[in-house]
């Protein structure tokens, strides 16, 4: 009888049934005096019955009622279950379900006659076997009685539905052993609309090319791919043991629902990169990188999908090369949201492995978990690309969950104007998020946990602001850094850092709350409103290096410090180490609360320091070395430079701060700061010190101690160094180098960048460890200049050389080489290196310089551009030469070079390598893009480094100690024949070797 009802009593019919009478309160007809038209036109505005039509009234309201629930249900029934009225049945058609029999005829003439009728196919409970196509040329709704009931299979053959038109359902199936096993068979003449795809299980299923997949297209080559696709529907789908693609459309592809679905071990099993077949695999892909197609116009409607509540669980490719991904999406105003993907891992290496892939703009990634994801640090388990036809912009990162990401970024974009809000983001060592390149992001309230994020500059000058507030870093940093480009230096408009809490347990000796990377200039930074809280001190061991760096591996030309609250327990040695910064910046308003440390409270220039509070606790720790607050030091000597309001505690009894204030360069005559209005409370000797070769004029005023005696300042002159003159033989010329035969004569070079210098015998060098405090070696050549002269190490070698400066860039025997520099023949034997930037043990930085027929044998530490023999090869020349070195760093690591963007020809390494990112056997890095940047006839010890290397090729212990290795190498990109000879019968020749016994030794050796 319902049914009756709602047949009868539509919504169309019931305003027929009743006379719907406009009226006024009063019940008395009325007509809008603006309209002229029946009283139909009037119930536009105002409908209802006279009193005399309120029995009429509760019947209407009923039967709407009646007719509202009838079309509720109905919509509910057809669009969950699919209607089988009428429907025709693949039995009618001779199919018999048992698994054996072939049903390709019967399954083909049912789905023709539905089609051509109108009408469903039903498939009745039973294991239909086919064996050859299906094609599917008209509208059909195919409908099972359950995806574990009715299913379909091939054992394995190459028999799927060919869907040729639109308007097609498949609803409750079960598919079993097939490959491919439905195809979207565009192509001209066939609009493929309204595709839907719901309760159904694909298990078993394999996909024989990368273009096509379980659901996919039926070729997936160009031809194909411009064909569009529209309104796409799979929802509530299991799709399981799948090799390697599930849903793989690669088309031109829009307004996809992909809903509720599961995709559970989607893996590739290949090993072997050669040969054909698909390499890696996706869940889910929709789309075509426009620039890659070649259509970038017939791409521009790509997009608008929905992919929502899906669960995406174990991938995995066993391949180095291949794209494993969960979700791949190409185009514009896609929303991804509610899904669960986790472990997803690309082998070892990893490479081109994501849980999502996103290229385009105007996407949307909500609230999804991300989680035990690993591949490579070039990608992110959520990456962002362009593209696409309008590139990569204006897209919203917000309220998602990624946890345990290994080997590579957390989130990973390359995208203009992006929003990164409100996320969680834990246990990502490479990094929790890394902004590539791009100009305006936004990057507020996340909390990032044991997860450093990382945020470039962009490709051009001035390219965009960067918003980073309300987040929560939590044994995590930030760090400022650059597109990479050949190093040329971009800065950015402005970085904007508000709000945030930084807080630190971790210890160890290279901690940082802000820090600055690989050679990167910013024009302006502002830093307010924080709380840095460093509590490691609470724990057992200590934190040191910088909190907040912005100097030493780049720099800053403006800054502002304004309004930060801090608690120090760690043992940093600077709290803010800033650097010249234009000598403009404002330091203000800032509070401290230091229980441990051990150096300043700021290091750096700024033209105004006011309104601060630096109290040290009464509890402070006994190994509390502080012997002024503030350094200042590289600003401008006409700058008028301002110490005022500022209030300095110090209730520690066992604590003596000697100065306020160091003040470390001269002012320009009738220039000098003015320390006004400060107050002193404790233990500090003198309000100001000056390291300068005259005293400034110097306004005190007004400074009062807590007693209230005003107090004063002291002055520091010192002399004018004498003009360095090396202490032994020689005269520093091509002809006549001076000649070193001691470690303090080695040290001396650094007096004399220029000049010519020759070892005269071997150097023990042991006694460096003691040297500055611990800090051993002074680097030759750095931030003010390289090395332009040459050494000859006439074959002689240093040993014992220890250089310990976690906090230096531009470290090694050489900080810096310059362009002409050049170095021979020298050998460096057990030497231990740490640094910060840019460290090796024979340079730092080798800026166009020459290396040739040298070795090193070494410890080396640091943290970006770390190798054993050169830490950043900057169009350096590296020939004949080795390292035998253990060599561990946080990225860009290589047993023989950091990052290279010069030659490396006919050399090795032989030794450890560890690095959290990018770390290889021979260059950590190479700079491809730079045509100079070539290595040939170079080869690196896999049985010691097991990890594949990009740049060159591997060889086992034994190869590497086979003379055939070297002296039998073609020439060519990649091996280059060696000078060599056997031990036994050298005579001269640059390499010389015990074959079968040793690596190759220099000759001179």
């Amino acid at each position: 009888m319902f049914k009756k009802l709602y047949s009868y009593y539509n919504p169309g019919v019931l305003f027929q049934l009743f006379s719907l009478r406009p009226h006024t309160a009063s019940g008395c007809r009325h007509r809008h005096p603006d309209r002229a038209g029946s009283a139909k036109e009037s119930a536009r505005f105002r409908l209802g019955f006279s009193p005399g039509h309120r029995g009429k009234y509760l019947v209407f309201l009923l039967l709407l009622c009646l007719s509202a629930a009838c079309t509720t249900v109905h919509k509910q029934q057809a669009e969950s279950t699919g209607s089988t009225a009428g429907a025709v049945s693949v039995l009618d058609f001779g199919a018999v379900g048992d698994g054996e029999t072939d049903n390709t005829g019967a399954f083909q003439q049912a789905v023709s006659h539905a089609g051509n009728k109108g009408v469903p196919l039903y498939i009745p409970p039973g294991r239909y076997l086919i064996r050859s196509h299906i094609t599917v040329e008209a509208p059909v709704q195919i409908q099972g009685a359950g995806h574990l009931e009715s299913v379909l299979t091939s054992n394995g053959e190459n028999a799927r539905l060919m869907l040729r038109h639109g308007g097609i359902a498949i609803r409750d199936m079960g598919f079993e052993h097939m490959v491919e096993p439905i195809a979207l068979d565009t192509g001209e003449g066939y609009a493929l609309d309204n595709i839907r795809i719901e309760r159904s299980r694909f298990e078993n299923i394999e996909a024989t090319t990368t273009n096509r997949g379980v659901i996919g297209l039926s070729d997936g080559d160009l031809w194909q791919r411009q064909y569009p696709v529209k309104s796409l529907l799979v929802r509530d789908c299991i799709f399981r043991d799948i090799n390697p693609n599930a849903i793989n459309i690669r088309a031109n592809i829009s307004h996809a629902q992909i809903l509720n679905n599961r995709f559970l071990n989607i893996v590739n099993p290949r090993q072997n990169e050669e040969g054909d077949g698909p390499l890696g695999g996706f869940a889910v892909r929709l789309g075509e990188s426009a620039d890659d197609a070649g259509m970038l116009d017939e791409f521009r409607s790509q997009g608008n999908h929905r992919i929502l509540g899906n669960e995406v669980t174990h991938m995995r490719k066993y391949t180095t090369r291949g794209n494993l991904k969960g979700f791949l999406i190409y185009g514009d105003y896609n929303v991804i949201g509610d899904n669960l993907l986790e472990d997803i891992d690309g082998t070892i290496f990893g490479d081109d492995t994501n849980a999502m892939y996103i290229r385009g703009a105007y996407n949307r990634i909500l609230s999804n978990t991300v989680r035990h994801i690993h591949g490579a640090d070039d990608d992110g388990a959520v990456s962002f690309k362009g593209g696409v036809s309008r590139g990569s912009q204006h897209n919203l990162i917000s309220q998602n969950t990624i946890q345990h990401i290994r080997g590579m970024s957390a989130v990973e974009v390359s995208s203009s104007h992006v929003q990164v809000i409100e996320n969680v983001i834990e246990d990502a060592p490479v990094r929790g998020f890394f902004h590539r390149t791009g100009k305006d992001l936004w990057l507020v309230n996340n909390t990032f946990t044991d997860a450093n994020a990382d945020i470039r500059t962009g490709r051009r000058q001035g390219e965009g602001e960067a918003f980073i507030s309300g987040n929560r870093f939590l044994n995590s940093e930030l760090q400022l850094s650059q597109f990479r480009r050949d190093l040329h230096i971009v800065p950015r408009n402005a970085v904007y850092i508000q709000g945030n809490l930084f807080r630190n347990t971790r210890t160890g000796p290279d901690v940082r709350m802000i820090r600055m990377a690989s050679n990167v200039v910013e024009s302006f930074v502002s830093i307010r409103n924080n709380r840095f809280h460093n509590l490691a001190g609470e724990t057992t061991g200590q934190a040191s290096g910088r909190m907040v760096d912005l100097e030493t591996a780049g720099r800053v030309q403006d800054v502002e410090i304004v309004g930060n609250h801090i608690i120090q327990k760690g043992s940093h040695s600077t709290l803010f180490h800033i650097g010249n910064a234009a000598g403009s910046g404002r330091f203000t308003d800032n509070t401290f609360i230091i229980h441990d440390l051990r150096g300043p409270v700021l290091d750096g220039a700024f033209t105004t320091i006011e309104n601060n509070t630096v109290r040290i606790a009464e509890d402070a720790s006994e190994q509390l070395s502080v012997r002024e607050l503030f350094v200042l030091r590289g600003y401008s000597p006409e700058a008028p430079m301002v110490f005022r309001n500022n209030r300095l505690i110090n209730r520690a009894a066992h604590v003596q701060v000697d100065a306020v204030t160091r003040w470390e360069d001269d002012f320009s005559r009738g220039n000098g700061p003015e320390l006004t209005n400060n107050t002193i409370d404790g233990r500090f000797t003198t309000l100001g010190s000056f390291n300068a070769t005259s005293v400034p004029d110097v306004r005190a005023d007004n400074n009062r101690r807590s007693g209230g005696a005003e107090t004063g300042f002291a002055a520091r002159k010192t002399d004018d160094p004498a003009d360095a003159v090396f202490p032994g033989e020689g005269s520093g010329t091509r002809s006549d180098p001076y000649r070193i035969t001691t470690a303090n004569e080695l040290q001396e070079m650094r007096t004399d960048l220029s000049a010519h210098y020759i070892l005269a015998n071997d150097i023990p060098a042991g006694e460096t460890r003691d040297w500055n405090n611990g800090a051993g070696f002074e680097p030759i050549g750095g931030s003010t200049g390289g090395f332009e002269g040459s050494l000859d190490g006439s074959g002689h070698t240093v040993s014992g050389l220890v250089i310990n400066r976690p906090d230096s860039r531009y470290v090694g025997l050489f900080g810096k080489m310059a362009s002409g520099g050049t170095v021979t023949m020298l050998g460096l034997d057990d030497a231990d290196i740490t640094g910060y930037y840019a460290v090796g043990t024979l340079a730092g930085i080798n800026e166009g310089g020459s290396i040739s027929g040298s070795f090193a044998r070494c410890r080396i530490r640091g943290r970006h551009d770390i190798g054993g023999l050169i830490g950043l090869n900057d169009r350096g020349i590296v020939t004949d030469s080795y390292a035998e070195c253990d060599v561990t760093a946080n990225s860009d690591a290589g047993g023989l070079i950091g990052f290279s963007s010069g030659s490396v020809r006919n050399s090795y390494s032989a030794g450890s390598v560890e690095a959290v990112a990018r770390a290889f056997g021979l260059v950590g890095y190479q700079a491809v893009w730079n045509d100079d940047s070539v290595i040939t006839g170079s080869f690196w010890d896999v049985d010691l480094y097991m990890h594949p290397d990009l740049w060159s090729p591997g060889k086992t212990t034994a190869e590497m100690k086979n003379i055939e290795t070297f002296s039998g190498a073609a020439e060519g990109e990649l091996t280059g024949r060696w000078d060599i000879a056997p031990l036994h019968s050298h005579n001269g020749e640059t390499w010389k070797i015990d074959s079968g016994k040793d690596y190759p030794r220099l000759g001179w050796e």
